[in-house]
């Protein structure tokens, strides 16, 4: 990387009972972030359960799948969103997902890096709860944003997502 290049920072919005907001407050900011003249990349990583697009009214050739499985690159599954927002759609009710698997984990890994000088932001809006699959797009965000509401079990799941992250993630070299 060039000494003037900015690398984008790595956001992911998370939460542990669905339901919350999660992917409203990632559209919203995302959306305003990019008004603001940033450069904002929102990947939609609720797989089966998306909802970026329906909420943005993007109807994506390609999904975040089929980056996971190596059919596409990611510049081929980027969408134009509203306000100058680029996404990264999980399709809309696509109701699986293929195991993803160290391998195809380690692909979109480096599908993602190959962005971050592209965006100065990029978000992606996990599922929600802590499965195997959420909690691995949250280890690809250098800061994970946790959303819950006031009450007894978001509160609960949201404190769950949090020691997950902070007890597992997987420590940067």
């Amino acid at each position: 990387m060039k000494e003037n290049q900015k690398k984008g920072k790595v956001y992911a919005i998370t939460s542990g009972k669905g339901g919350v907001g999660k992917t409203s407050i990632a559209v919203n900011l995302s959306i305003a972030l990019s008004n603001a003249g940033l450069r904002v990349l929102l990947i939609d990583a609720d797989m089966g359960l998306a909802s970026v697009d329906l909420l943005t009214g993007v109807s994506a050739r390609h999904t975040i799948e089929e980056v996971i499985n190596g059919e596409v690159n990611i510049f081929e599954a980027l969408a134009d969103g509203p306000e100058n927002l680029t996404i990264l759609s999980a399709g809309s009710g696509t109701g699986r997902v293929a195991e993803s698997g160290e391998e195809n984990a380690g692909r979109f890994r480096r599908e993602l890096q190959k962005l971050e000088n592209a965006f100065d932001l990029i978000f992606i809006d996990t599922g929600a709860g802590i499965s195997a699959n959420v909690v691995d797009f949250a280890f690809l965000a250098e800061e994970v944003i946790v959303v819950m509401t006031p009450e007894p079990t978001a509160f609960a799941d949201a404190y769950a997502m949090v020691k997950v992250v902070t007890l597992e993630k997987p420590r940067m070299q």
